[in-house]
């Protein structure tokens, strides 16, 4: 008999069971990694955005475990919601930061979609206001592409009782669209969800296949771990660098640990790599001589380090006798914080707050 999420994660919690782990990997990563795809419209992003659900799915395992849910579905899909709904913030507050390329970037991916691709936005937002009980058949129903004869197993209901479930929670849905300023909603709009949200999944299931499930899998209870000694927010922040392979060194000495390295080019480079610290993640690309790899002037990337001004004391002290120059200590409303330079010049700080 197929174990359910909860006795999975129970596994992974009570006994170590990185396996178990993985397998939950494998049930929910194809279609979380769809819908943030479907909502940030860049690969790159929904693989940030799933990554930032298991990690939070690891982090909350013990909390999951003593509750009475059988199924993580519909919590999965409220925290992909959250996730994607922070990356776009942080890459539209990036764009401010690094100027009009950025800026025309994320707005392209904001005009991307259709008239009906802005409905299926709206929709999920929707979805993410409904309670959990109506909320699961959803997921199921058009995430997960689980007939109602599995969508009634695994709730313990009929398979009519799944209908109707279905049913009654797409009227609140649409209810709620109403609400939120859709004045009508086409008839054929569901069918069409149904058909993008099919070819999504199947392609999100692709795309986290073999190698990949293992390294989200592998990465995630190792992010957990790391971020148990220093808690870093969930950034995601993209570098053009003209040496990707002394940027990595750079990283690994200020703290940061190597996830991911494509294969060396035709030249021997690396074109592209990137490395985490506890939620945090730095995507490094080497740049054509076109592009440019100095920084906008003041621009600095901050990441928090939890334990007070002790900790960050002691971690400015491993980068220094790592070789690397630091500044001072700054102290900016009661913030105490001090920077470092990585080889292209851009500016990386680490704060905390005085207790």
């Amino acid at each position: 008999m197929e174990q359910t999420d909860v006795e999975l994660l129970r596994a992974y919690e009570l006994d170590g069971d990185e396996s178990a782990f993985t397998q939950l990997v494998e049930r929910h990563g194809g279609w979380i990694f769809a819908a943030a795809r479907r909502r940030l419209g860049d690969d790159h992003l929904a693989d940030d955005a799933t990554q930032a659900v298991f990690v939070v799915l690891a982090g909350k395992a013990s909390r999951l475990v003593g509750s009475k849910r059988r199924s993580l579905s519909p919590w999965l899909f409220h925290v992909m919601h959250f996730a994607c709904a922070r990356i776009r913030r942080s890459e539209s507050r990036g764009a401010e930061r690094d100027g009009l390329a950025r800026a025309a970037r994320v707005q392209g991916l904001a005009d991307r979609p259709s008239s009906d691709g802005a409905l299926l936005h709206l929709m999920e937002d929707s979805i993410a206001e409904l309670p959990v009980v109506e909320r699961e058949p959803i997921v199921r129903r058009f995430y997960q592409r689980q007939s109602f004869a599995e969508i009634a197993k695994a709730m313990n209901i009929t398979a009519e009782a799944a209908r109707k479930r279905v049913s009654r929670a797409l009227i609140k849905i649409k209810d709620l669209m109403v609400r939120d300023g859709v004045d009508a909603i086409p008839d054929a709009f569901l069918g069409a969800f149904d058909n993008t949200a099919s070819r999504a999944g199947r392609a999100g299931q692709r795309a986290v296949d073999g190698r990949r499930i293992d390294l989200i899998a592998k990465g995630t209870v190792a992010m957990v771990e790391d971020s148990k000694a220093c808690e870093y927010p969930v950034v995601s922040a993209e570098f053009f660098v003209t040496d990707v392979e002394a940027n990595l060194e750079f990283f690994e000495k200020i703290g940061f640990r190597r996830r991911y390295i494509e294969t060396l080019d035709a030249m021997g480079r690396v074109p592209r790599a990137s490395l985490v610290a506890g939620v945090g993640r730095i995507w490094l690309r080497r740049a054509a001589e076109s592009e440019g790899t100095r920084p906008s002037p003041g621009v600095t990337l901050y990441f928090w380090i939890d334990g007070g001004p002790d900790v960050l004391i002691a971690h400015r002290k491993r980068i220094a006798e790592e070789g690397v120059a630091v500044s001072p200590f700054f102290d900016d409303h009661s913030l105490r914080n001090f920077t470092v330079t990585t080889p292209d010049g851009y500016s990386i700080g680490f704060f905390t707050q005085y207790r």
